[in-house]
């Protein structure tokens, strides 16, 4: 098996996933307690424990591809504000074309 193949059968904890997703660790979990994301579980499928939970990687492409739908307005604010580059607090921001679609797809206009 060459490393392509074994990322695809790898099993990932809660913290791997939200690092690649570029979310909080918190919004991961609530989503799995809620169970509107797709993951794996040992045990009894239908227990409301959390143990034992791991994504796969078609798990964490299945979640990105989830994520607008996912993201109530305030979370997607607050993934949208944590990647703005302000260059220097106190001056003033030039407002480019693409920080107001960026803020349109995410209901701040």
């Amino acid at each position: 098996m060459n490393e392509e193949q074994l990322a695809i059968v790898r099993c990932y904890k809660r913290r791997e996933p939200a690092e690649k997703l570029d979310i909080p660790e918190t919004w991961l979990k609530r989503w799995v307690t809620a169970r509107c994301v797709p993951h794996q579980r040992s045990g009894d499928p239908h227990a409301k424990q959390q143990r034992g939970v791991w994504f796969t990687a078609a798990d964490i492409l299945e979640i990105g591809r989830m994520l607008p739908e996912l993201m109530t307005s305030r979370q997607a604010k607050a993934a949208a504000c944590a990647t703005l580059d302000i260059p220097s607090l106190g001056a003033p921001e030039l407002i480019s074309t693409e920080l107001v679609d960026k803020w349109a797809t995410i209901g701040l206009t």
